[in-house]
């Protein structure tokens, strides 16, 4: 065989091998912003092509901007998971360690457009938002009367948690050099949990809380104030460019 047909047949193996490698790619059909800081609990972001993340753990209390997401896991019901990564790429700023929770309670996307209150789109305080003042009907609560969102997910015994620290987000420019595309491990567990009607979705968070508390005992121990022109922002579905949209990546096979 010729130097060239080696040459050549080296580079169809290892074309091969990395088509191999490639999972399958569930996308996210519907995703919301949804916010604990006060003032902005009532207020939801599910048409907008970017929303905020931060998460703030300290003295003064816990504030969270997260983004919850459904998925198209059709092509996967009935597998198991044996592997499972989370690509998401960054507007602005970047994230420390990523969390992503399994979501319990019933929700839909909504149209309520950059951090606006509106009636019957996920809230922080409701999985449908009332009109203000207006009576409050039983299934508008994420659970039950007084429950907020956390009570289906962060605080829920049954709710399933996967953490990604620094050390496990792989961190790459995209083409164009303008923005972050992180991609990092998920649990499959939850993944698994979407097609059995186990979970409505997933919510993925800033995990620097605990770390932005440590800053405030540095130096004069000053405590920490939350600076909104911090916050990392994320692209969700609804911008235009496809390739930025988050999406998991996914390995496994059928158990039936």
């Amino acid at each position: 065989m010729s130097r060239r047909m080696i040459v050549l047949a080296a580079a169809l193996a290892v074309s091969s091998a990395s088509a191999a490698e490639k999972g399958t790619p569930l996308y996210v059909t519907g995703d919301v912003g949804l916010t604990s800081v006060v003032g902005k609990k009532t207020f939801g972001n599910g048409r907008g092509p970017t929303t905020p993340l931060m998460q703030n753990q300290n003295w003064s209390g816990f504030e969270n901007k997260t983004l919850l997401m459904a998925f198209d896991t059709r092509k996967v019901a009935g597998w198991s998971i044996e592997k499972a990564v989370m690509h998401i790429y960054l507007a602005k700023g970047d994230l420390y360690g990523i969390g992503l929770c399994t979501v319990l309670g019933d929700w839909t996307e909504g149209g309520a457009l950059n951090w606006v209150r509106r009636e019957g789109c996920p809230s922080w305080d409701f999985a449908r938002t009332p009109a203000p003042g207006a009576d409050i009907p039983p299934d508008y609560y994420w659970a039950f009367p007084g429950s907020r969102f956390h009570s289906v997910c962060f605080s829920h015994p049954a709710a399933r948690y996967s953490h990604a620290g620094p050390r496990q987000i792989r961190r790459e420019k995209t083409a164009d050099g303008r923005f972050l595309h992180l991609s990092f491990p998920v649990d499959g567990k939850l993944v698994e949990s979407l097609p059995a009607d186990l979970a409505t979705g997933l919510v993925l968070t800033d995990d620097k809380g605990q770390v932005r508390e440590s800053y405030s005992l540095i130096g004069a121990a000053r405590p920490y104030r939350y600076n909104a022109a911090e916050d990392a922002w994320m692209f969700t579905k609804d911008v235009q460019d496809g390739h930025l949209r988050p999406w998991l990546e996914v390995w496994g096979a059928p158990t039936d």
